[in-house]
């Protein structure tokens, strides 16, 4: 009875170590995951920012025309 119960005290302990290191590789994806969508908005937000800036000085462009005409 004793060598039951450590038998499976053992395999419960193989399956907490492979789920620990299984969740441990999860968790470096997940991670490398977020760093390129943090990498990608912040390139967003750059982009979004030079276009908001082109579109400012056009609005002024035009709006120096217009004073013009």
């Amino acid at each position: 009875m004793a060598k039951d119960a450590i038998k499976q005290l053992e395999k419960n302990v193989e399956e907490l170590l492979r789920s620990a290191y299984d969740l441990r590789e999860e968790n470096k994806l997940l991670k490398a995951k977020q760093a390129r969508w943090l990498e990608e908005r912040d390139t967003l937000i750059a982009q979004r920012q030079q276009a908001r800036q082109g579109i400012d000085s056009m609005i002024e462009r035009l709006k120096a025309v217009d004073d013009v005409l």
